[in-house]
């Protein structure tokens, strides 16, 4: 509405100097008038709408949660259809219940120790006083690490009621039990107070430039392992800081016979706003062991040492059809991928400090990926992303182009185990360009130099497009100097809430060994995917993924093949399946199995698995079984029996994890049937510098791959915003960075560690003041907003100030005083700092206010009403170090008033219209004899007036000044009224 405004008053006066006509001005007046009530319409519609319905799905609220009007907490919920789902942690934490985050979901107890509770994420099972409960998809949510459940399940789990208020974002609790939050209440009565937060950052940003040399963060993981055969030390350090003002990225791993065996460092700088490297505007840079520019699928490109620049804006996904998932990972982790629910890929045993899933499919509509982490000592982690795909990434008139120069074979710190020969230096260009917002069309090209034998050049084009509004297509042709090509037509679509994907392949390859002579062998591939939900209720959830496929060879017949994948979780069970089909060209038949079951037995969690063979023989390859359970909150065990039929070999292990918030401590004891022993202890942690205090800090959270943010707290004793010598630090204060969820309280050096947080999303970093333990110390400032980047660390100095106190009396006219009436207090600028009310004498009292000058008055709609003003301005000067000022009294005198007539030139809700349109017309009237503009509030529309003559009697001036106002082509008009002043 605000950009509309501003838009008509720029066309109203641009029109201004043009204005010929008399009655044009009249004209303009209807215009400001239409405009200003669009303004009071604007105002006054949010408490006219139902909130709770224009609230959209998916926005993140924070609901403050009363009991019997007294305040608990703020918690954090999504909105969701029905209602909101709720974040368990600080629901939680709203009622005291000591249930706590545990390794595969929420452990603990509610109202007494006897009410045990438990909820296993992967299930969806919760036991809450000996009862097994189990909720659907709808009723669950999961955000990062973050838990999220329907409120209403979580009001039939501890028998509460809750009445939502999505408006003012309030929450009211009953609950026919005595909560542990109502004790505690009434030993520290806590004040209500409104606390709603919008999903975006709204305090003053603070910039993270980047730096010559920030302060540095490690991934450490240091082991050792013993067996019957060997023994011996290895390490591997995942690292990332600014240097050079770009960022640093480095991975070195190594063991007791080779101390560095696996190397790599990166150098990058992203922009959002796209303006790196002057004329060539790049949104993004990297230089050192970098990805070469993808033009294809004919050739796959190695990590080498180069350059790579893109335009490419930061939050696009230029590839519809097909994706890599990448990230970072210790040595001998094992990682598996989920789409959708449905198991994708695996990789096992990491060596090189990565994982990496290429040329995944994309699905039309939503693609939700679970990257699952397991360590060797049974350590499990998850990490999630999501796409969504509808049409072409680029809108019309859009291109993005990426280029890239790589050194193949050779890394930074240079290897034998990288210099794999002469693969010749690689150029590789993209370019894409929206011809509209439904169809865009790419270029691609690679050229290498130096390479002995093989292809040198490759070209490539294609197109995204989308069909009306439900399918997309993707077209893609690459060919290189050896004759080799590659064609690809691929259709996407949702249809009846399930994703389908139909490709064509026509791939060309050489099959000479040494490419001298260009033979080519021709493979063909038809295929068909359908995959999605085909129940998701109380009782169960199934997702399915179906893919058939025909592959043609040169002069030979087909092959075919058929997959299903299926994953059904209900209750506390979770069971999967994957199967695969195929008759090779010769016409034997093969398939091979594999299945898994998850399920949780009270506290014992297990995970059991087979593959399995039906044809040619049916029989069961391998199988194993995984149990893990909690000890205590902090350690778990782990017991792995594993069974390899082919081998006939059994091996038994059992695993150990100790973790803290700084760090985790791993072991692991394992024995096979060949009389092979192993025993092995691994400690994982992160590690940063705190540039504050020339210290260090540690974590069990990844450091590198995420945002970090010191906040120190200090007393401000000379209010300069600066931490001077002499000044104190404050410890035990809670510290919120809001938007990232998450939150630390201040060490004895007075720094919160705020870890963790995403990178990229803006976040507010607040105070919780009531965390402050003295309540004559408030924060300086209501706090700022930072956009974390990944692998740095952001400080952020956190002032309080001496807060004092002003207290006065409200005296009407005869020395009586004026109860219940609002008092404000504004700052220099004249903003609304601090607002109470006065008592039934006329004292009031405000309290928390810092060092400043400000002006106390009541309030002005209150004056009116009692038909009383003021007497004088009355200003408070508050010192640095704090100070109760009494008798600050406000004097007030009635109002005087007449009962007179008056020339008026127009009614107005808004003040700053009137104003406008008094600037405009005082040119035209300036000379009138007896010409005298004011203007005045009328107590019963509670408009503003603006008039230009008065009289207390009906008088001929006062027509005469309508006369002359309407000969100038003014609207003009003679009224009577009560007028106060």
């Amino acid at each position: 509405m605000r950009v509309r405004v501003k838009g008509s008053l720029l066309a109203a006066l641009a029109f201004f100097p043009n204005v010929k006509a008399a009655n044009d001005y009249a004209a303009i007046l209807e215009v400001l008038k239409s405009i200003d009530n669009k303004l009071v319409e604007s105002q006054l519609s949010p408490s006219l709408q139902n909130t709770s319905h224009s609230i959209p799905e998916g926005e993140m609220l924070f609901l403050s949660f009363y009991l019997d009007s007294n305040y608990l907490g703020e918690v954090i919920a999504i909105k969701s259809k029905s209602g909101a789902w709720l974040e368990l942690s600080s629901f939680f934490g709203s009622f005291d219940f000591a249930i706590q985050r545990s390794v595969s979901g929420y452990d603990g107890w509610f109202i007494n120790i006897d009410n045990k509770f438990t909820f296993d994420e992967k299930s969806l099972t919760a036991e809450i006083a000996g009862q097994t409960v189990a909720i659907n998809e709808q009723e669950f949510y999961k955000d990062q690490d973050d838990i999220y459940i329907d409120m209403a399940v979580l009001a039939s789990w501890f028998s509460l009621e809750l009445t939502a208020d999505y408006g003012a974002q309030d929450v009211t609790v009953s609950s026919k039990h005595v909560l542990p939050i109502e004790a505690k209440l009434d030993r520290t009565r806590r004040a209500k107070r409104q606390f709603v937060v919008n999903k975006y950052a709204t305090k003053p940003w603070k910039a993270s430039p980047y730096r010559f040399l920030s302060s540095p963060l490690m991934d450490v993981q240091l082991g050792y392992q013993k067996s019957d055969a060997r023994e011996g030390l290895n390490y591997s350090v995942l690292g990332s800081h600014d240097f050079a003002y770009m960022r640093s990225e480095y991975y070195f791993s190594g063991r007791q016979s080779d101390v560095l065996n696996q190397s790599r460092l990166t150098l990058s700088r992203d922009d959002e706003q796209a303006q790196l490297l002057g004329t060539l505007q790049a949104s993004q840079f990297e230089i050192g062991d970098v990805t070469a520019t993808r033009v294809g699928g004919l050739h796959q490109n190695q990590l080498a040492r180069g350059v790579k620049i893109s335009n490419a804006p930061l939050d696009t996904l230029l590839d519809q059809n097909r994706i890599s998932i990448t990230g970072e990972v210790q040595n001998g982790w094992d990682v598996e991928l989920y789409q959708n629910g449905v198991l994708v890929e695996q990789k096992f045993d990491s060596n090189d400090g990565r994982y990496l899933f290429e040329n995944i499919n994309l699905l039309v509509g939503l693609n939700e990926f679970e990257i699952i982490l397991y360590g060797p000592q049974g350590q499990v982690e998850k990490r999630t992303q999501q796409y969504f795909i509808d049409g072409s990434a680029l809108e019309s008139g859009q291109g993005v182009y990426e280029v890239s120069v790589t050194q193949q074979g050779h890394r930074v710190f240079d290897d034998k185990q990288y210099q794999i020969g002469a693969l010749g230096w690689l150029l590789s260009t993209r370019y894409e360009q929206g011809l509209s917002d439904t169809l865009s069309v790419y270029g691609a090209t690679s050229v290498r130099e130096g390479l002995t034998e093989g292809p040198k050049k490759v070209i490539a084009v294609g197109s995204n497009m989308t069909l009306a509004d439900r399918f997309l297509v993707n077209a893609s042709y690459e060919q290189d100097d050896f004759s080799q090509s590659r064609l690809e037509l691929v259709t996407r679509a949702k249809l009846l809430q399930q994703a389908m994907r139909l490709h064509y392949k026509r791939v060309t390859k050489n099959t000479s060994v040494n490419f001298a002579d260009k033979n080519t062998t021709t493979q063909a591939n038809l295929g068909l995917e359908f995959s999605g939900n085909i129940m998701s209720r109380q009782y169960g959830r199934l997702n399915y993924r179906n893919a058939l496929s025909y592959t043609q060879y040169q002069n030979q017949s087909g092959s075919k093949t058929f997959t299903n994948s299926l994953n059904y979780m209900t209750g506390r069970y979770s069971l999967g399946n994957q199967l695969s089909w195929s008759k090779s060209s010769d016409g034997i038949l093969s398939s091979l199995g594999s299945s898994q079951v998850q399920a949780r037995f009270g506290q014992i969690y297990s995970r059991l698995s087979v593959n399995y063979m039906l044809k040619p023989d049916r029989d069961i390859t391998s199988y194993s079984a995984e149990f893990y359970t909690n000890l205590m909150a902090s350690l778990q065990a782990q017991l792995t029996y594993t069974s390899s039929v082919d081998s006939d070999l059994d091996t038994t292990k059992l695993a150990l994890s100790w973790q803290t918030d700084d760090f985790s401590m791993n072991t692991s004891m394992s024995y096979n049937s060949d009389d092979h022993w192993q025993f092995g202890i691994f400690g994982r942690f992160s590690i940063g510098y705190n540039a504050m205090h020339n210290s260090y800090f540690t974590s069990r959270r990844s450091l590198t791959q995420s945002g970090s943010t010191l906040v120190r707290v200090f007393l401000d004793g000379n209010d300069n915003g600066r931490l001077d010598e002499g000044e104190t630090l404050v410890e035990d204060v809670k510290v919120k960075a809001v938007q990232a969820h998450r939150h630390g309280l201040t060490n004895i050096q007075g720094v919160a560690e705020l870890t963790g947080m995403l990178a990229n999303r803006k976040t507010d970093i607040e105070l919780d003041e009531q965390s402050i333990n003295d309540p004559f110390l408030v924060p300086r400032n209501s706090g700022i907003s930072i956009t974390p980047r990944a692998g740095y660390v952001e400080y952020v100095d956190f002032p309080l100030v001496n807060a004092s106190e002003v207290e006065g009396t409200i005296y009407a006219q005869r020395g009586k005083v004026l109860p219940y009436a609002k008092v404000n207090l504004l700052d220099e600028d004249g903003k609304l700092v601090a607002q109470t009310e006065s008592a039934f004498d006329g004292y009031y009292l405000f309290t928390g206010l810092k060092p400043g000058q400000y002006v106390a008055q009541v309030d002005e709609a209150q004056l009116q009403q009692k038909n009383l003003k003021a007497t004088q301005t009355v200003m408070v000067e508050l010192p640095n170090e704090g100070s109760v000022l009494s008798g600050v009294d406000l004097s007030l005198l009635e109002m005087d008033k007449f009962n007179g007539v008056f020339s008026s030139l127009g009614e107005f809700s808004s003040l700053s219209i009137l104003k406008t349109y008094f600037v405009l017309i005082n040119k035209r009237l300036k000379n009138l004899p007896g010409y005298n503009p004011f203007y005045f509030t009328d107590s019963n529309s509670g408009k503003y007036i603006l008039a230009v003559s008065y009289s207390v009697q009906p008088s001929k001036e006062v027509n005469k000044m309508c006369e002359w106002v309407a000969q100038r082509g003014l609207s003009c008009e003679v009224k009577q009224t009560l007028i106060k002043y």
